[in-house]
């Protein structure tokens, strides 16, 4: 069934001379399984969108299906499972983390939904390994550890929970180079081999292109655009009306394209896959 959000609308501060429209008679569908990434500038309504996702808040107007959980203005929902189901981070991990040590606060999760201490302990352990965060970092107190490092616990915290929907807000933000590589292609292996849903909160256009498969843009409260690869890379009227840069490998495309007079297939997910498409237009004396 999946997530399917009807006609929802959320305003902040209503009535006030405060009032913020952040979610506007938005409808989607995100299907079970895939890799979606939620696109748009500060204050489009992303954040506000995710924040439904497991009830932190709950719509003005319309409703949401998440599986057999619905969730609208009333407060009737089973949270608890609910947010077994869904598990999200936020764009700032200092926000979750709360325990004593990195240990303790991944196995907050597990025990909450009901396992014992010990097999709660082996469910961290093994989750802290497979995010990439050292043993000897296990028995400190999160708030001693970098900004990339207190990202990596917060994933931990909500992947120990076994969650079927995996929801992240700029989860590379902090993070060097290869730390954000590792944790996306994780991300990615979390989806195509594990089969979690994934809905990714990005600024970042390259991460978007390469690893997602369905696309939401949003701008203003409103979704503008929910649809697959093939139809997006096409969308550069789109991104620029919402002031979203084109992502780099089509931009390079689009430059080597007009500069050559020569067409070239856009169907690429990075710099490499650009690379390898103009190859066979820099044999001598084709140019």
């Amino acid at each position: 069934m999946g997530i399917k959000f009807k006609n929802v609308s959320y305003t902040y501060q209503a009535n006030t001379p405060f009032e913020k429209k952040a979610l506007n008679d938005i409808t989607i569908e995100v299907t079970p399984g895939t890799f979606t990434a939620i696109i748009g500038h500060t204050g489009s309504g992303k954040s506000t969108l995710i924040q439904h996702l497991n009830a932190l808040l709950l719509p003005q107007e319309g409703n949401i299906e998440i599986d057999d959980f619905n969730i609208d203005n009333r407060k009737t929902l089973r949270l608890k499972q609910l947010r077994k189901k869904v598990g999200v981070v936020f764009q700032f991990p200092e926000q979750q983390l709360f325990e004593e040590t990195v240990l303790k606060d991944i196995m907050f999760g597990p025990i909450n939904f009901g396992l014992s201490k010990k097999d709660a302990m082996e469910v961290a352990e093994e989750t802290a390994s497979l995010i990439g965060l050292d043993k000897d970092i296990l028995n400190k107190s999160p708030f001693e550890l970098s900004g990339g490092q207190m990202r990596k616990v917060a994933i931990a915290g909500i992947l120990a929970s076994k969650p079927s929907i995996l929801v992240l807000d700029e989860p590379t933000a902090g993070l060097d180079p290869r730390g954000k590589k590792q944790l996306m292609e994780l991300i990615r292996k979390l989806n195509k081999e594990d089969g979690i849903t994934i809905i990714l909160v990005t600024h970042n256009m390259e991460d978007a292109l390469k690893y997602a498969d369905k696309f939401i843009v949003m701008h203003e409260g409103k979704v503008l655009f929910n649809g697959g690869y093939e139809i997006f890379i096409s969308e550069h009227e789109l991104l620029s009306k919402t002031n979203l840069s084109i992502p780099f490998p089509l931009s390079f495309l689009n430059r080597f394209e007009a500069k050559f007079n020569v067409e070239v297939n856009k169907n690429v997910r990075s710099l490499e896959d650009a690379i390898e498409k103009i190859t066979p237009h820099l044999r001598v004396g084709e140019l």
